[in-house]
């Protein structure tokens, strides 16, 4: 299953049929793809499934988009703490834009450490790749965001990273985190849900 957010809207694509959406399609044609991105983007509390082959569908999703490649991490130190970061008023992990001929878990590492002002964090494995919508350039943005769960075994002081917005870096005890009330985004919080799923 791969789900493309924007705002509270979702876009699920699986290659078998389930229960539970106010839209379902299978195996739509080009025209018909685009209607749908249209009612994803222009419709309250959508959410849609479009079955079939999910590599193949998103693929044909992207060519509606302007595509952007990040990479970032989910950082847990040594007492199981894990590290998030204030961005534009909620809570985020860091990430960002991968850099041209940047490995996607090189990336990873540097958004970390330059939002956060840290060194040292490592790649246990890699975590389940988000993808998002925004506005972008008068136009549209799907960015695909590839996570890995990291270890930090230092004690530095947290420094966030203010020419990108970031405003606060905390640690939080991650078994405790009430993911449902943060104030972040949905595409954030799915990544948080499935990472406290692999801690138990």
């Amino acid at each position: 299953m791969k789900t493309i957010f924007y705002e509270q809207n979702q876009l699920n694509i699986s290659i078998r049929n389930q229960e539970g959406y106010s839209h379902i399609y299978e195996s739509p044609k080009a025209i018909e793809l685009k209607f749908i991105i249209d009612l994803f983007l222009n419709s309250k509390n959508y959410k849609g499934l479009i079955t079939g082959d999910s590599s193949e569908i998103l693929k044909q999703i992207k060519k509606h988009f302007i595509h952007i490649k990040a990479s970032g991490g989910l950082v847990l130190n040594k007492k199981n703490e894990v590290l998030l970061i204030k961005r534009l008023g909620k809570w985020d992990l860091p990430k960002g834009k991968l850099e041209v001929g940047e490995t996607k878990p090189i990336g990873a590492i540097r958004e970390v450490e330059e939002e956060c002002g840290i060194t040292g964090v490592k790649i246990v494995k890699k975590l389940k790749t988000s993808y998002h919508v925004y506005p972008y350039k008068n136009s549209w943005a799907l960015k695909t965001s590839y996570w890995y769960w990291m270890t930090y075994e230092g004690n530095e002081k947290l420094i966030p990273q203010a020419e990108e917005n970031i405003t606060e870096a905390i640690w939080v005890n991650f078994k405790k985190l009430n993911v449902d009330a943060l104030e972040t985004y949905p595409s954030i919080a799915a990544v948080l849900h499935q990472s406290q799923s692999l801690l138990e």
